[in-house]
């Protein structure tokens, strides 16, 4: 919601990991104290711009989340990478993510832990049906390009995207998701401690 404003964000960890946080809430008034003196540094985090058939369009901190609907059966995907077939996946999804992204639905989903300041998107599989369905590392420069493919079963696909966990889109058959790296960037507040 703030990406045009250009803003860095001081998060204040209320919860467990803290990931995104500058500091405890127990010590958010000191916190905001060195703030106020300018004791901070402000890191960029890459976001992912993504569209579905062109029309809908989102942009991301974490990740773009494809997975089943409901309780469908497994859902199968054509992966993309700048135009070429990289991958078949069949499964309960796939999450495109960021590095940021990395410590949240991608490390449940068995993902690598990326550092923050990297540049470069994240395809991991969401409980792939195969042995040889990974996790597969591309540039930030990629476009990478997913598409919604036919079942066994029928023409009709029964699943979801989701952008940052926010709002689901339906998606059916042959549907295409687009997802490369923004021009926007997410700026954190990290305290000089």
């Amino acid at each position: 919601r703030l990406k045009e404003f250009d803003l860095p964000i001081l998060g204040i960890n209320a919860g467990t990991l803290g990931y995104l946080t500058g500091v405890e809430a127990k010590d958010a008034e000191n916190g905001l104290e060195r703030l106020c003196n300018g004791s901070f540094r402000v890191q960029n985090r890459m976001m992912l711009d993504a569209s579905i058939n062109g029309v809908y369009a989102d942009t991301v901190l974490n990740e773009v989340a494809i997975t089943r609907s409901g309780v469908s059966r497994m859902i199968h995907l054509a992966v993309y990478v700048n135009g070429a077939l990289l991958d078949e996946v069949t499964g309960d999804g796939l999450l495109i993510s960021t590095p940021t992204g990395s410590t949240g639905y991608n490390l449940s989903a068995g993902g690598a832990v990326v550092t923050p300041e990297a540049q470069l998107i994240l395809i991991t599989p969401i409980c792939p049906h195969s042995l040889s369905s990974r996790e597969i590392v591309v540039s930030a420069e990629d476009e990478i390009t997913v598409e919604i493919r036919q079942s066994r079963r029928g023409p009709e696909v029964s699943a979801v995207a989701t952008f940052d966990g926010r709002e689901a889109v339906e998606l059916n058959t042959n549907d295409k998701i687009v997802v490369k790296c923004s021009k926007y960037t997410t700026k954190l507040v990290q305290l000089d401690d």
